[in-house]
């Protein structure tokens, strides 16, 4: 029985120094032996043996490796400086035999053998096998080429008896054989990594997967084996990103159907299938085509979901090369005839029609595009706000794929348009009539409502209660309850409609939510943790946002949520739904988030907090905020109280109070809630003059968060105002770098955010390209100060001049562009 290590080693090349060929030094890659009964003191059993992959290995070091017995095959994975990685595949029984012939090669060879033939040797070919073998036990002050152990010519011991010679000299153990062992390459990966600390093979699947560090994350890859020589890297099947846990954070079971995933202190489960590995058509899109489990996407109404094509029984229409379009939302346009739907990858579907309450709407092709659909119903039709909604078209060959769009709230309109109805096929009179009707209701709704309210002044100390029983026992829920005028619970209110005009699926029963402690306020309404009772049965912590101001901030309160829904992004904050009370007050439905929000966290002094946390937490606002912006909206308000730490302290961005999609012609969006605090620390100059929001403003913003992280949680301009912040940064001085801050976070990622020109600030693409080239140039040369403890800032500069702001920010050279965007894998975790 045997013990195997594989590592690599830069040294002398031995056979050539001996033979007064050179005297160079080569990074060789090696797996040693040594027998598991070796009782030497010294371990003299050893035997290194070089292995190679045939080409340019010179330079490559050892980073992972794995042995399976059943195929016989040992998988290597080597790299360089240059983050080439080469995946290798080795016989083991071949290795073993090697490992026995020079044994038994050595134990046949004199001390007088190697310096007569293996010293007088005037070019490398004239060395023969035995002078590519040295033993590291001599009785001189170098390595030489190998003899028998002891010297005994009666007696041939086996490597694993050693101990049982009992001189102490010439024990000419711990073999090296500097001849190389080719193994045949079966994978090269050009990837983020840092390190690759894990190998798998999938011999079944013919796939390989890969786990190691990149950037603030663990990378985990699942990529093609290739049997033929390479001339591109391995093709990426799948990708996930956990965070950095062991040097092993993934496993396969026994039968090799399994794969293990450790995710900070949890384990999950993936079985190598195609339902296992890809969730969902966008995880296939991103490589899983290629698959050797042969996935296919299911686009059928009853079956949408990935399957594989051996077990495609009761899909029609399998999808094998492009996912279907997603559709967002649509909008009815302001003459109530003309429809905009909103998505991404609607070019993606052929011949393509909308319906709008079943009646065709003519698709505009000329003014549509991949995330717009613009189309005009017949003869200037009119029709409901509400109306449901249905994307058809050809994909892939799949006549009448329908989508289905979310119904709108934004466009809801609460006033009846007359001038569109002079142009309906109604007649004077029947609008005369309506509007009749309407009055009338009107005058009654107002002489129940004071007839009311005079019979509740004859009582004293009487409060209105929210029916539902669960709000009864909350005190302090009842205090902002109360303020609504009781009117509002008698008759059917315009924004009761707009609940009712809500998706089935975010419609939460308020029975089954069960309110406790409040746990923060927002600008529009309290923060309560509650228990959830989902309809599946399940039982979750969640938070509820319970409006606190007037009925006028209903439509903006319920706008709130329902942006939440437009969004699928693990950094943005999740809607589980929207339940309305008995008392017409709508409850925010959200996942609960166990550590609140970063700037809390951030100025708890409990909390160990490193430099590594705190970039990722950087890193994971910009991953959000770049989805954000993908998906044409801006934040408004991007700071550290609005992001929120879930239990993995993940970030989950959130407050979208502000969140508005900007305008395709401008890019941006002047807000109709002029009421609302202006956060002015975090505004750019030129929002603060045109109250204008635009993806710049939002960088700006970013830059002010990550002054806040490095302060863990100081006020950015503390003391000053708003008028006095816009003459500062008028003046070019901006918010100095703080203590401990790295200079390269400062230079290079805050003050471009904070440039003077907005179209000279960086993008948040660009942004999570510098963070991860930071988190590498600091892995490299600052690997130490990333894991130690990042103190908090008591006192700190306000404001610093810089009078570079003005120049344009520019991307480093080597970086590459295509249409006006950055082509580069992301690695933020």
């Amino acid at each position: 029985m045997y013990i195997y290590f594989i590592g690599s080693a830069i040294q002398p090349y031995e056979p050539f120094i001996n033979a007064n060929l050179g005297n160079e030094n080569r990074t060789i890659t090696k797996i040693t032996r040594i027998c598991s009964s070796d009782l030497t003191s010294q371990l003299e059993s050893r035997m290194d043996l070089a292995i190679e992959c045939g080409f340019g290995d010179d330079s490559k070091r050892v980073e992972a490796s794995f042995y399976d017995p059943v195929h016989d095959q040992v998988i290597i994975v080597s790299g360089s400086s240059y983050r080439n990685w080469t995946i290798c595949s080795y016989s083991m029984s071949e290795i073993e035999e090697r490992f026995d012939r020079d044994w038994n090669m050595c134990q046949q060879a004199t001390f007088h053998d190697g310096a007569l033939n293996c010293e007088a040797a005037t070019n490398a070919a004239d060395l023969d096998d035995h002078c590519h073998i040295f033993t590291r036990k001599t009785d001189a002050f170098r390595m030489q080429t190998c003899s028998r152990f002891g010297q005994d010519a009666k007696r041939v011991y086996e490597n694993c008896n050693l101990h049982q010679f009992a001189e102490n000299s010439y024990r000419y153990g711990w073999l090296e054989d500097f001849r190389a062992v080719t193994g045949n390459v079966i994978g090269s990966v050009a990837a983020n990594f840092e390190k690759i600390v894990s190998v798998l093979p999938d011999f079944e699947n013919e796939a390989i997967f890969l786990g190691g560090y990149s950037g603030l994350s663990m990378l985990l890859l699942r990529v093609a084996w290739q049997t033929e020589r390479l001339s591109s890297a391995s093709h990426v099947f799948w990708k996930r990103r956990t965070f950095p846990t062991s040097r092993f954070p993934m496993c396969l079971n026994g039968n090799g159907k399994t794969l293990f995933i450790l995710n900070s202190t949890k384990i999950t489960t993936n079985r190598i299938s195609c339902s296992g590995l890809y969730s969902t058509c966008d995880d296939l899109a991103n490589g899983g085509w290629q698959d050797p489990l042969s996935c296919i996407w299911c686009p059928d109404e009853q079956r949408r979901a990935v399957t594989s094509s051996y077990d495609k029984f009761g899909c029609l229409h399998p999808i094998t090369k492009a996912c279907p379009p997603v559709v967002d939302h649509a909008n009815r346009n302001e003459n109530h005839s003309e429809w905009e739907v909103f998505g991404s990858n609607l070019d993606r579907m052929e011949d393509v029609e909308v319906y709008v309450c079943e009646q065709k709407c003519r698709v505009n092709r000329a003014l549509s595009s991949s995330t717009k659909l613009l189309c005009v119903l017949a003869d200037g039709t009119v029709q409901d706000a509400a109306c449901n909604v249905r994307v058809v078209g050809r994909l892939e060959g799949y006549d009448g794929f329908t989508l289905e769009v979310k119904k709108t709230t934004h466009s809801v309109a609460l006033m009846t348009d007359l001038s569109q109805h002079t142009k309906s096929p109604r007649t004077w009179k029947e609008v005369v009539a309506i509007l009749a009707v309407v009055l009338i209701l009107a005058v009654l709704g107002v002489i129940i409502c004071l007839a009311r309210k005079k019979m509740r002044k004859t009582k004293d100390g009487v409060s209105v209660a929210v029916s539902s029983s669960n709000f009864g026992e909350d005190a302090a829920i009842r205090h902002y309850f109360n303020k609504y005028d009781q009117c509002l619970a008698d008759f059917v209110s315009p924004y009761e409609q707009m609940f009712r005009d809500i998706d089935e699926r975010l419609k939460i029963d308020i029975s089954s939510l069960h309110i406790e402690e409040e746990i923060g306020r927002g600008h529009f309404g309290i923060v309560s943790r509650a228990t959830y009772n989902a309809p599946d049965g399940t039982t979750k912590k969640v938070a509820c946002k319970i409006l606190k101001q007037s009925i006028a901030s209903v439509s903006d309160f319920i706008t709130e949520g329902l942006t939440m829904d437009r969004f699928n992004h693990p950094n943005l904050m999740q809607l589980i739904g929207i339940a309305f009370t008995d008392g017409k007050i709508p409850i925010i439905v959200t996942d609960y988030m166990e550590n609140g929000d970063l700037r809390t966290y951030l100025r708890d002094d409990s909390k160990v907090i490193t430099l590594r946390s705190l970039l990722r937490f950087a890193c994971q606002i910009a991953e959000g905020m770049k989805h954000l912006h993908m998906c044409r909206s801006v934040h408004c308000d991007l700071a550290a109280r609005n992001c929120m730490l879930d239990a993995n302290l993940c970030i989950k961005i959130g407050d979208f109070g502000l969140c508005r999609r900007v305008s395709d012609e401008s890019e941006a969006y002047e807000p109709s809630n002029k009421h609302r605090d202006v956060p002015f620390p975090w505004m750019a100059p030129e929002t603060m003059i045109s109250e204008t929001f635009t993806f710049q403003n939002d960088v700006w913003a970013y830059g002010v968060v990550l002054w806040e992280l490095t302060t863990r949680g100081l006020t950015p301009y503390a003391g000053k105002k708003g008028i006095e912040i816009m003459e500062f940064l008028r003046s070019n001085k901006r918010l100095q770098m703080p203590e401990y801050c790295p200079a390269q976070l400062y230079y290079q990622i805050m003050l471009p955010c904070w440039h003077a020109d907005p179209q000279s600030r960086p993008s948040f693409a660009d942004l999570v390209v510098l963070l991860n080239d930071l988190v590498d140039s600091m892995e490299s040369n600052q690997s130490q100060q990333l894991c130690s403890n990042y103190e908090k800032v008591h006192v700190v500069g306000v404001i610093e001049e810089h009078k570079p702001l003005r120049a344009p920010f520019t991307m480093p050279k080597q970086n590459t562009w295509k249409n006006g965007h950055q082509i580069r894998d992301q690695r933020c975790g």
